[in-house]
């Protein structure tokens, strides 16, 4: 079966690309949802691909790209993420999907050499890895119970003694989960209305700081998440003396929920209250989960991965309930001998090499200090790497 790879006319091929996509991607795929990801984008229109059956000029299998301005080393380039690949099931071997990618790939890096990133499923891993291209890192799903309502109600046939060990179970997770700062210097509260202004001043203040992030103006974010068609997306604000210092998304779908995206100043303190209230706003609710999906590499789950060990491995850290900012030494909870299980730690979790020079203070001081010593030695280990396959 030959198959021909054509590059698609949006607003000429909507109806039959919007047909092909409902039928064999997703079924609430409608001319809405193809106009908001096609054509509303504020970072320009998508681009499409389609394969065709060269016998009969059946449409067979689509391919796409979004654009996103992309912040990287504090310059602004464009980039695509790669989507809705879709094949027509009795085309569905290898060779038409490598076929299809290929030419993508390939009309993108001709046209604008940009790039270019995707969130493969493991069908797509394998793919990518025939087109020559290894994954460069792995999504966490990260879980935290709110209510036991729905593990009991699948474990305990009686009523009566399961609406005791719900009440019993869901004070226990209520008692045991941590609590936003009572000296809280920020105003927190859900957002009405679009995203303004302000929100576009923070990304500006952020991007200096962030090697790698898609540019989140006050127009993105209104369109990605406020826009979107079939899904109902929830700003929660910090704000400093009237001034935005931090958002985070989340989306609330029956007895789950998940936060989306979270950005804001570099104060551990701040996200972790904002993060808090979050968690505090959806049990209220009856939120029986919340979820959020993170890189690995992430600082975020450094310092999570930090603080686990440190509360395991030091009895005074989990009475006391440590803070990430908190001094380690200086509270008592490491001693010389402590700090050396803590580095070995380090080196191991996170592949590095932590020098004689580099056990000082300012690296090892607090768990956020830390996580921060982390990352900049696995972006110095990286860039070293690089220049020696260079």
């Amino acid at each position: 079966m030959g198959i021909s790879i054509r590059c698609s006319n949006l607003k000429r091929d909507r109806p039959l690309l919007v047909r092909f996509l409902q039928e064999f991607l997703a079924h609430q795929y409608n001319e809405h949802r193809f106009d908001w990801l096609y054509l509303e984008n504020p970072h320009g229109p998508a681009r499409a691909w389609t394969a065709v059956d060269e016998a009969n000029g059946t449409l067979v299998g689509v391919a796409a790209a979004f654009p996103r301005r992309v912040c990287a080393a504090q310059n602004t380039v464009l980039g695509y993420v790669l989507g809705d690949f879709c094949v027509h099931p009795s085309f569905r071997s290898l060779g038409p999907a490598l076929q299809l990618q290929r030419a993508c790939l390939e009309m993108l890096e001709s046209a604008l050499p940009s790039l270019g990133y995707d969130f493969p499923s493991k069908t797509m891993v394998a793919v990518y890895r025939r087109l020559g291209a290894e994954p460069r890192e792995c999504m966490l799903r990260l879980a935290k119970p709110l209510r036991v309502d729905r593990q009991i109600a699948s474990r305990v046939k009686s009523h009566l003694v399961a609406r005791g060990l719900k009440a019993l179970g869901n004070r226990a997770l209520n008692w045991h989960s941590a609590r936003p700062s009572a000296q809280q210097s920020e105003e927190i509260a859900l957002h009405d209305g679009a995203c303004g202004q302000e929100f576009t001043i923070l990304a500006a203040h952020l991007r200096n700081r962030e090697q790698f992030s898609v540019e989140r103006t006050a127009e993105y974010l209104n369109w990605r998440f406020l826009a979107h068609p079939f899904q109902r997306f929830e700003f929660l604000t910090a704000r400093r003396k009237k001034v935005l210092a931090a958002y985070l998304i989340f989306a609330h779908a029956g007895e789950d929920a998940r936060i989306v995206d979270l950005r804001g100043m570099d104060d551990t303190e701040l996200l972790r209250n904002l993060v808090l209230h979050a968690v505090e706003t959806l049990r209220k609710r009856g939120v029986m989960t919340v979820s959020v999906s993170i890189l690995a590499w992430h600082s975020y789950v450094k310092l999570y991965r930090i603080k686990v060990f440190v509360l395991a491995k030091f009895p005074l850290a989990r009475r006391r309930g440590i803070k990430e900012s908190e001094p380690l030494l200086e509270a008592g909870i490491l001693d010389s001998m402590g700090i050396l299980e803590l580095v070995e730690f380090v080196e191991q979790e996170f592949a590095i090499r932590v020098s004689d020079d580099e056990l000082v203070p300012e690296n090892f001081k607090s768990i956020e200090q830390i996580a921060g010593f982390v990352s900049r030695k696995q972006s110095e280990d990286s860039r070293t790497n690089r220049a020696r396959i260079a």
